[in-house]
């Protein structure tokens, strides 16, 4: 016996699913009922097809521009006083998100939101830090995770999630800290760019380069010896609206100051050099921040152990690690 759907009970299914909604179903709407959007795009070639044949009369959208993306908007907060986070476009909006992601060409929904200029900074602050719950943002992750077989890095978020990246990362100071605050041990970071490696240090956390890892093995050497009181990775500097800073790391010393040591493993590279030029040091020089940058070498250790000497650190000599 076949276990194949028929025409017929997918056709039915889309009648049960248009009299329960009262309207015609979208495609996300196909979760509501028995069939995937694949088994309609299998037999139709797609719900819009299969519209067609149980008398309705499908809307296409097409040619949209991100002007008609700015009108809709703009409905939907007139109807709901909502700035429309992605789970209210997609219950609200005339057109699918997908549609949306189109016309966007992948620029980020927040980003897109605050191009608008139809909403305050305040308003966009809210969006980005306070419309999802924990749980909403674990249960993204776990969808992601049942597709990779793994937890996603921040750039498959970004390209597949459903929620952007950046809410996490405003909700718990990184990417990488929102994956630990829900619970997921076994993540492990992936840079945003494509060839990217991250490397496990000695404290057990992920680093970007070899280069941060040998900082980090140092700085667990002088911690352990209680040199410094502490260190932390990528703390969060300076954030506003869309936009952060972090610091490669901050070294607590023993009488509670703190250092802020930036890795420049890119050097003159860059395309923003770390000089007086550059916003990031700027915001440290105009914040009274005691900084210094440390730049690679295959003597990482040697220059590291004199940076420190040079903010009072007693070190006796610098050990080949």
């Amino acid at each position: 016996m076949s276990d194949k759907i028929s025409d017929k009970e997918l056709l039915d299914e889309l009648k049960r699913l248009k009299k329960v909604l009262g309207r015609n179903p979208k495609q996300r709407d196909l979760k509501l009922g028995n069939y995937s959007c694949n088994a309609y795009k299998r037999a139709f070639g797609g719900i819009s097809p299969a519209l067609i044949l149980i008398g309705e009369e499908p809307t296409f959208y097409k040619n949209l521009t991100k002007e008609d993306l700015v009108n809709e908007i703009k409905r939907i907060y007139k109807e709901t006083g909502e700035v429309p986070t992605y789970t209210i476009f997609c219950e609200k909006a005339k057109f699918t998100y997908q549609t949306a992601r189109n016309i966007l060409d992948k620029m980020p929904w927040h980003l897109f939101l605050k191009e608008c200029n139809l909403f305050t900074d305040e308003q966009l602050s809210k969006v980005l830090i306070g419309c999802y719950t924990a749980e909403e943002l674990k249960n993204e992750v776990l969808r992601l995770k049942e597709k990779y077989g793994r937890c996603p890095c921040y750039h498959e978020m970004s390209m597949e999630g459903n929620i952007a990246p950046i809410r996490y990362a405003y909700k718990y100071g990184s990417y990488s800290k929102a994956m630990v605050a829900l619970g997921f041990d076994d993540f492990i970071p992936r840079g945003s760019f494509q060839n990217s490696t991250p490397i496990k240090g000695k404290d057990g956390n992920f680093y970007k380069s070899i280069f941060e890892a040998n900082v980090a093995h140092y700085l667990l050497d002088l911690k352990n010896n209680n040199l410094i009181k502490d260190y932390e990775y990528e703390r969060v500097v300076f954030k506003k609206d869309c936009w952060r800073w972090t610091c490669d790391f901050v070294i607590i010393l023993l009488d509670g100051k703190e250092l802020y040591l930036e890795c420049d493993g890119m050097c003159e590279k860059r395309s923003h050099p770390y000089n007086e030029g550059n916003k990031k040091i700027q915001y440290y020089i105009d914040n009274n921040i005691n900084y210094a940058i440390i730049e690679y070498s295959r003597d990482v250790y040697s220059d590291l152990e004199k940076i420190l000497k040079e903010n009072n650190v007693q070190i006796q000599e610098c050990e080949e690690k």
